[in-house]
């Protein structure tokens, strides 16, 4: 099982800006940005997902860190879902709806979703906060292999 989550406030991720300085040309021709926004990689950490399970279009994700444990659900091109977060070491425990997901296209230039470029799956998701509803989170999922099981 490989995989990787990450998580942010949805501000951070439609305001990420990867400025107008230095490019890299790619072989195809296109210019790059040189640099990530620190703000988006610092905001928060990549998370390694440890379980992964695909029942026709609906997955059911879990990455753990040392600072939280996510359970992620949700099914492709679809709304609907939900999530739960459970802070360390507190114990704080967050749960809330998914509002939309996207399938991330193969071979996207946006420098965002990078990280998952080469996953199987790839998703950008959007939730709300049970607790704060307007509370907003995007969620980069990349998942390669997961568990299918059949009806």
């Amino acid at each position: 099982m490989r995989g990787v989550i990450k998580l942010l406030p949805i501000e951070t991720f439609i305001h990420s800006d990867f400025g107008d300085g230095p490019t890299i040309q790619m072989s195809d021709g296109r210019h790059i940005p040189a640099q990530r926004s620190m703000s988006f990689e610092e905001n928060s950490p990549w998370i390694s997902v440890c379980a992964a399970i695909r029942k026709n279009e609906m997955f059911s994700v879990q990455a753990t860190s040392s600072s939280r444990d996510v359970e992620l659900r949700f099914a492709a091109n679809v709304e609907g879902g939900s999530y739960t977060i459970i802070s360390r070491p507190s114990g704080a425990i967050e749960t809330g709806r998914v509002q939309k997901v996207v399938v991330i296209p193969a071979g996207t230039d946006d420098l965002r979703f990078a990280k998952v470029a080469g996953a199987h799956f790839r998703f950008l998701i959007v939730s709300s906060t049970e607790q704060q509803p307007f509370k907003r989170r995007a969620w980069i999922v990349g998942v390669d292999d997961p568990v299918l099981v059949q009806d």
